[in-house]
């Protein structure tokens, strides 16, 4: 089958595209998402990727050249031996394009003159294709001359005079030294500055500050952070607390009609030999110096490489511009349409000033703010200037304090009916509880629902009993593919018994913890909890009664309630939440997976082994975006082969569903343009998860929360001695174990435990059970690349591995992170067979931080699929 690869419109305002670079070669084997040219938009440069399996074919559009969007780049095929159609000498006519190269470049100048002698006025004969190149390039046609019939205007009339614009001599027949076209990146450059000079009519205001304070303060958290952290990563953070006291400044002017923007999205100019490009920093205002510092240093590295991406330069709200890099003082910055303002930063200088009648030498620096006086006033932006300038001077009010002092005891109440209160039993409260009665506390846990929580009643337990049950299925389905030689026939699977068998296993489990706490005298009240104040707990029990508790010290462990989120095309009875999924009593031929977090690729790979048709559709560009790029895509590539359907890079707003006669519902939704549709018996979704922090009156206690998330220091104190927040509902990682951690680490903070009273975040198992299995620890490799200065990969085929081969497991990976510097391991990936099993020991090595030589004295059994910690360090050494 011969496909046609074209053009693709990457962007609403994207009209046309330049081939930068081919690939691939004609006869080239392709690979489907495999990059096989570059393109530039007016904005950025970008890989095209082979939508099949098979060969290029041939090649229509030649490097350098522009075609609109749409027109047919080249031919692929699934085999060498297609014939190609007779309509091809058509179709490279149809993709005539302006070559980049100019004339005076080639050398070739045009006999006469391509301008005509003199305007021509009245009616002008031009051909159309003549009239459309000149509207695109800006070019008064009327300025040409004709080499047609009767002088008419031709196509190659403007490409030529074009081409003698470029040329190496003016109009005034001056020479020139070199010529730079006016396109792509340049083009649109000029374009938006000339825009924002012509319509916003833009004043600017200028403040000098002090950057004493501000320059210890980065060095601060240099030495805090361990990595590197510039002066605009401060100013960027600065900004984004500024525009959410003054939203006006964070805003747009649409016909007439000022938009203030919800979300703080801040760019930052950045000179490329392309041009300036500005990448987006989104949502800035709730991210930490730190985080803006490593998507500032990964956007920036990506722009200059060429590799930014459009998502990475739209969407910006307000533009931060840094010249004092090039020793620039003070300037005047250009607004960054649609946008209403623009921040310049000048050179660092040191100067005398008066302070308290003396005269100081101060490392001054000075702001501009250009903003657009349509929708800022002048007293508005000198307010917004006036507070970027006094927290740059007074840089440590950005610090939300991480630690209480530790010296303030939980002062005991005489009248308490516990010591400890915990309200939720899942993994965090019920380990919390334990461990306080360990340590001599005694203890009462309040539980509104089945003891144990989601985990054990309606996530981590259900879901991987579904997870085992898969795997059997997988097993057997290779048994006879891979020679195991044993045949099962005709088996099939019994979805109710699958969840009356959950169902008894749940039961079990929420039964042991009663039987566990109960035998460790602890109290269990089954009721809603909500404070009367930061001692007193009322709890409306199950049978109505009211009750009044008192302690000293009280934990918050009500995790998150499964919810379903609100899509403006979609009623709520038309989904499914994961709770609702998991009591169904028949398996679903068909699902629909909104969301790309691990519980959605979860159901998805389980289900799909289990018989059903799964597509997949999220708002990310990929899966799982905040984890190592390089094993996601195994992952991506390994799901693609599962036949598990995913659309990256959806507007979620505009899914619809219409049920269909057969009972299907119809889900349609649009992707990078253009409407899709898919058909499926059900939809699930598992994007939303809502807080419960709403049902426990904490906002007269004045705890310290932001979107429904309890914020904490590490030993999971909030801001009012005496009272703990674990697990979810402080938005640190969404694991059981995590949760479970924290409750120990609450409770022994509560009984003055010397050891382990502080969570170490650094080193956390993320486990994935897809299929392939998935786990992490620690840093990705990008984040590894712009923390740490010297860092080696290692990367282990799991096939090299005994147990991996008897087991007929050889697919998968371990990926491993190290600082050859300081000789230990600082992130892992994991991909195949196993994955969630060996982190474990990973999560350790890099907790402890042992050196690799230590790890490599360790003996393991063999054969075991754990011989592969040691075996994949081995490469440390070889290449040391």
């Amino acid at each position: 089958m011969i496909e046609k690869l074209t053009m693709p419109k990457l962007g609403w305002t994207m009209t046309k595209g330049k081939v930068i670079k081919w690939l691939k070669d004609e006869g080239n084997g392709i690979k489907k998402r495999e990059p096989i040219l570059k393109i530039e938009t007016d904005k950025v440069t970008l890989d095209v990727e082979s939508p099949i399996d098979g060969y290029l074919r041939k090649i229509l559009v030649k490097e350098k050249i522009t075609v609109p969007v749409g027109k047919v780049l080249a031919l692929l095929s699934d085999s060498l031996t297609e014939e190609l159609p007779e309509e091809i000498e058509e179709e490279v006519e149809e993709v005539e394009g302006v070559e980049e190269k100019s004339r005076a470049d080639a050398g070739i100048i045009p006999e006469k003159s391509p301008i005509a002698t003199k305007k021509r006025e009245g009616r002008i004969f031009a051909s159309p294709r003549a009239r459309k190149l000149a509207r695109e390039e800006d070019i008064e046609i009327a300025n040409v001359r004709g080499t047609g019939p009767n002088g008419r205007i031709i196509e190659r009339d403007v490409q030529n005079y074009i081409e003698y614009q470029l040329s190496n001599k003016t109009q005034m027949g001056l020479p020139v030294i070199r010529t730079i076209p006016m396109e792509g990146i340049r083009k649109t450059i000029a374009e938006r500055m000339t825009l924002s000079k012509r319509t916003a009519p833009s004043v600017t205001i200028t403040m000098e500050t002090d950057t004493s304070n501000l320059q210890m303060f980065r060095k601060m958290l240099i030495a805090q952070e361990n990595i590197k952290i510039s002066f605009t990563d401060i100013i960027v953070k600065i900004v984004a607390e500024c525009l959410r006291k003054h939203p006006i400044v964070n805003s747009t002017i649409e016909g007439s009609v000022i938009k203030i923007i919800k979300d703080i999205n801040v760019g930052v100019a950045v000179a490329t030999d392309r041009g300036l490009i500005v990448p987006v920093i989104k949502h800035a205002d709730e991210l930490s110096i730190p985080e803006i510092s490593l998507k500032s240093r990964e956007k920036v590295n990506k722009t200059r490489n060429g590799n930014i991406n459009l998502n990475d330069v739209t969407g910006g709200t307000f533009t931060v511009s840094n010249l004092g890099m090039f020793d620039v003082e003070i300037f005047t910055p250009i607004i960054n349409p649609p946008e209403a303002a623009i921040l310049g930063i000048g050179k660092i200088i040191d100067k005398p000033i008066s302070r308290d009648k003396k005269v100081v030498i101060r490392p001054m620096m000075q702001l501009s703010l250009t903003h657009d006086h349509r929708s800022i006033d002048g007293d508005m932006a000198a307010k917004f200037l006036g507070d970027v300038k006094q927290l740059l001077e007074n840089p440590m009010q950005l610090i939300k304090k991480k630690e209480l002092e530790i010296s303030e005891k939980i002062p005991e109440i005489t009248d308490a009916d516990a010591d400890v209160i915990v309200i939720g039993s899942g993994p965090g409260g019920h380990a919390a509880a334990i461990r306080a009665k360990q340590l001599g506390k005694s203890v009462i846990i309040i539980e509104k629902d089945k003891l144990g929580g989601i985990c054990v009643n309606r996530g981590c337990i259900p879901t991987k009993l579904f997870f085992k049950e898969a795997e059997l299925i997988d097993l057997i389905d290779k048994s006879e593919e891979r020679e195991f030689g044993v045949q099962v026939e005709n088996y099939n699977l019994d979805f109710k018994r699958l969840i009356d068998r959950k169902n008894e296993i749940t039961g079990f489990l929420s039964e042991s913890i009663g039987r566990t706490l109960a035998g460790m005298e602890i109290e269990i009240i089954k009721g809603k909890a909500s404070f009367i104040d930061k001692n007193t707990i009322k709890v409306l029990e199950n049978d109505s009664n009211t009750r009044t508790l008192k302690a000293s010290a009280i934990i918050i462990a009500t995790g998150m309630r499964i919810s379903k989120k609100k899509y403006p095309g979609i009623k709520k009875s038309e989904v499914l939440n994961t709770d609702e999924l998991l009591d169904l009593r028949e398996l679903p031929s068909s699902i629909t997976i909104i969301g790309c977090n691990y519980i959605a690729l979860e159901f998805a790979s389980i289900l799909n082994k289990m018989g059903s048709r799964v597509s997949i559709i999220t708002e990310d560009s990929r899966i799982l975006i905040n984890e190592d790029k390089e094993i996601i895509q195994m992952l991506e590539q390994a799901l693609d082969m599962e036949n598990i359907e995913i659309y990256s890079s959806i507007d979620l707003n505009t899914i619809r569903v219409t049920k269909k006669d057969n009972g299907k519902k119809l889900l349609s939704f649009i992707m990078g343009g253009e409407t899709n549709k898919i058909e499926s018996d059900m939809i699930l979704d598992t994007m939303e998860r809502e807080s419960t922090i709403e049902d426990l009156n904490i906002d007269k206690l004045g705890i310290d929360s932001e979107n429904g998330i309890i914020k904490t220091n590490q030993k999971m104190r909030t801001n009012i001695l005496g009272i703990y927040a674990i697990g979810d509902i402080t938005g640190n990682y969404n694991y059981s174990h995590v949760a479970t951690q924290e409750g120990i680490v609450a409770a022994q903070d509560i009984a003055e435990f010397k050891e382990g009273k502080e969570v170490n975040y650094n080193a956390i198992p993320r486990s994935f059970f897809t299929f392939p299995e998935v786990a992490f620890a620690g840093l990705s490799e990008e984040d590894a690349r712009a923390k740490h200065k010297n860092i080696m990969i290692i990367r282990y085929p799991i096939a090299y591995n005994s147990m991996a081969r008897i087991v007929e497991a050889p697919e998968g990976l371990i990926k491993i992170i190290g600082d050859k510097s300081r000789g230990n391991i600082i992130g892992v990936g994991i991909i195949g067979k196993n994955a969630t099993e060996l982190i474990a020991e990973f999560s350790t090595l890099i907790d402890t931080k042992l050196s690799i030589n230590k790890i490599s004295s360790m003996i393991h059994s063999h054969p075991t699929f754990s011989e592969s910690i040691k075996e994949s360090l081995w490469e440390f050494f070889i290449n040391k």
